[in-house]
């Protein structure tokens, strides 16, 4: 069953001006996660990590990692909606 009031929503900003190449908002367990799994879709992609790419992502979830109700499904979505945005995938 999809659970339909939860959610995760990812924004990237832009900002060129930034000192770090990423920044992600929050630093925690959930950061960690979607680092890991950014890292190992851009490597199933043959991309490698875009050294002029400067901002920050700002992710806001309210699926409970780890209770089987989709957290990693919906992680996958959110990071393929951004590899799309970039041209990456259709």
């Amino acid at each position: 069953l999809p659970v339909i009031n939860k959610k995760i929503v990812l924004n990237f900003y832009s900002d060129q001006q930034s000192p770090k190449v990423i920044d992600i908002s929050p630093h925690n367990r959930l950061g960690d996660l979607f680092l890991k799994t950014l890292q190992k879709g851009i490597q199933q992609l043959n991309k490698s990590f875009p050294d002029d790419l400067h901002g920050k992502f700002v992710l806001q979830n309210e699926i409970e990692i780890g209770a089987g109700i989709g957290f990693s499904a919906a992680l996958c979505v959110v990071i393929s909606r951004w590899f799309a945005w970039k041209q990456w995938i259709e």
